[in-house]
């Protein structure tokens, strides 16, 4: 039996190089319809990813407290020295209430967790292992103390040489106070053994703190350091020919003069690698080879570029270019824009303190265009120099989606090939 084409007109019957490209132009139009779709998606956003303030800053919760130790805390388990009948001795409890009464008036910036770790830790431990010792009433007169104290730190508000501070007060002395700490840190180091590794610390401090009253009693204790790292340049001179000289004897009394040549290599190598991992660390102050002189001869340069640089330092008028700078920003926060843009113009900063002055010049733009003023004419910039751009206009205006791009190109691709392989179909069946 032969199977004959169905001549009913109620059937459709296309041709297959006509049904072919008709399936080509709907995927062409389907790929063109989804670069659009991503492009828009792309754009809303770019537009809409706005900066929320509330996000990146630093919240005032505090961490959770610890729980209470009879629950099986850190200190579950613990036990104190007993004495011939079983009962605690009295040693163990006047020890444990003098380590208490060194805590005692509690110290300044104390979180809630702090005080919760005092709390649930020495105190309730004195009481657990001594409930009867006459001490205890006193014990809990501590933990009334640390109680109201937590309860004030749990607004946010910190205790600073023994006077409250509210959030506010505490945010504004937070930078003076920060900068404080790191000055005792900077004075510990300056007692080490390593004076590079002052140095490094002082390089660090200034880069952050410059800024602070605390930068004028940093700048003694470099200067303090740098007669140190001077004496030990001049003792690893000293020791230098010796070092030399014990090095080519080695290399004499070797029976493989080669290898011991190559090990010295390997391990000048080696000192050479850790400086360049100190300099690209971004450190100042690299200790310098001990056989090679130019090292040495780098560093009692920067001993003495620093020494100069730091010897001009100048408190009083240091002091008084902060005092400028708080003018300026209490200008701003009372509204006084054009005041605090003139006392601004008037700052004539060193480079130790570039930061801060940036950081003033963002904060009094942002203030002015809060404020709808216009001070772009005043701060307009020398022919080298960008003018300042908020960063809503440092985005480019209409972005082209790098993802959209890319499907309009491999879409104008697949469209020729496909149309070439259209027409050689075409081509064959019209034939």
């Amino acid at each position: 039996m032969m199977l004959h084409p169905d001549p009913s007109p109620s059937r459709l019957s296309l041709p297959r190089s006509t049904a072919f490209g008709l399936a080509l132009g709907i995927g062409l139009a389907l790929l063109a319809t989804t670069s659009t779709r991503l492009a828009a998606q792309d754009g809303v956003l770019e537009s809409t990813a706005e900066f929320n303030p509330a996000e990146s800053s630093p919240t005032s919760s505090e961490p959770p407290v610890p729980p209470q130790e009879e629950e099986g805390g850190v200190d579950a388990g613990r036990t104190e020295p007993e004495d011939a009948a079983g009962a605690p001795s009295e040693d163990a409890a006047a020890i444990a209430f003098a380590e208490i009464e060194k805590l005692f008036p509690l110290g300044d910036r104390m979180t809630p967790r702090d005080y919760s770790t005092l709390i649930f830790g020495p105190l309730n431990r004195f009481l657990r292992s001594f409930p009867n010792d006459p001490r205890a009433d006193e014990v809990r007169k501590f933990i009334l103390t640390a109680e109201e104290e937590r309860r004030q730190a749990d607004t946010g508000s910190r205790k600073v040489d023994g006077v409250w501070l509210s959030p506010a007060e505490y945010r504004a002395r937070l930078p003076e106070l920060d900068a404080k700490d790191a000055l005792r840190n900077l004075q510990s180091m300056a007692r080490s053994a390593d004076p590079l590794a002052a140095m490094n610390a002082f390089d660090e401090f200034e880069r952050t703190y410059a800024g602070t009253a605390a930068y004028a009693d940093g700048v003694p204790v470099a200067l303090g350091i740098l007669p140190r790292v001077s004496g030990e340049i001049a003792r690893t001179r000293r020791e230098q020919p010796e070092l030399l000289r014990k090095r080519m004897e080695a290399i004499r009394a070797s029976p493989n003069r080669v290898q011991m040549h190559q090990d010295f290599q390997h391990e000048n190598a080696v000192i050479e690698g850790r400086r360049a991992e100190a300099r690209q660390a971004g450190q100042k102050w690299i200790p310098p080879h001990p056989t090679y002189s130019e090292t040495l001869e780098e560093t009692e340069s920067l001993v003495a570029a620093e020494e100069a640089r730091l010897q001009s330092f100048r408190r009083e008028e240091h002091l008084q270019l902060l005092s400028n700078i708080r003018m300026a920003r209490e200008k701003m926060e009372s509204g006084d824009i054009a005041g605090a843009h003139t006392v601004f113009q008037s700052i004539s900063s060193p480079s130790y303190i570039q930061s801060t002055m940036e950081e003033l010049e963002q904060e009094l733009i942002l203030a002015a265009d809060n404020a709808g003023i216009d001070l772009l004419p005043a701060w307009a910039p020398t022919s080298s120099e960008p003018a300042p751009s908020s960063p809503s206009s440092a985005r480019p205006a209409e972005p082209f989606p790098a993802l959209a791009a890319f499907l309009a190109v491999l879409a104008v691709l697949a469209g020729i090939i496909l149309l070439a392989v259209f027409l050689r179909l075409r081509g064959r069946s019209s034939a």
